[in-house]
């Protein structure tokens, strides 16, 4: 005899899954935090339903209102492209959902940095130990994480009266 998971979630409510929504799974940063996150779902008897949106704001909304649907138990939604509309739907679903590296929302918990400040930390360190020519390789700016490095790595050349070259992103989506 083998329990049917289907049957079980329709009396139980619960399904054993979270799903991770990821914004390109390609990226070290995002498959170290899948990785992570599927070992410690794993360590509580749940599964991880991953869905890696490559960049489109068609299949992030999909799978966002999937997850509201409540085919999962929870939701962590990594990067997202299209916030507003995540924020909303998440916010309005029954599903425990968090955000992470996202823009902080009272209606939603989140977990983030802030980039504007480590990002001056980080540009005001180079300058301080004497370096001029400070090159900022940023990820894709559709990201507001994105904008927020490059905006602390100006602020900080500014504030020491440095001038700055374009800042380096990829083009499109990915680096080629």
């Amino acid at each position: 005899y083998r329990r049917n998971p289907i049957a079980r979630s329709m009396r139980t409510r619960q399904t054993g899954l979270i799903g991770l929504l990821v914004l390109d799974i390609i990226s070290p940063v995002l498959s170290t935090i899948a990785s992570t996150v599927e070992a410690a779902a794993y360590a509580e008897e749940y599964n991880v339903l991953l869905y890696n949106v490559g960049h489109s704001v068609r299949r992030e909304r999909d799978f966002v209102e999937k997850a509201a649907d409540r085919r999962v138990d929870g939701l962590i939604i990594v990067n997202a492209v299209d916030e507003t509309h995540s924020r909303e739907m998440v916010a309005q679903s029954s599903v425990p959902t968090v955000l992470v590296a996202s823009i902080e929302t009272t209606a939603v918990p989140s977990v983030s940095t802030d980039n504007i400040r480590g990002a001056y930390l980080a540009t005001q360190h180079a300058i301080e130990l004497g370096h001029r020519e400070i090159a900022h390789i940023s990820g894709a700016l559709e990201l507001a994480v994105a904008r927020h490095r490059v905006q602390g790595y100006q602020q900080a050349l500014d504030d020491y009266g440095l001038s700055y070259r374009q800042v380096v992103t990829p083009r499109g989506n990915r680096w080629s």
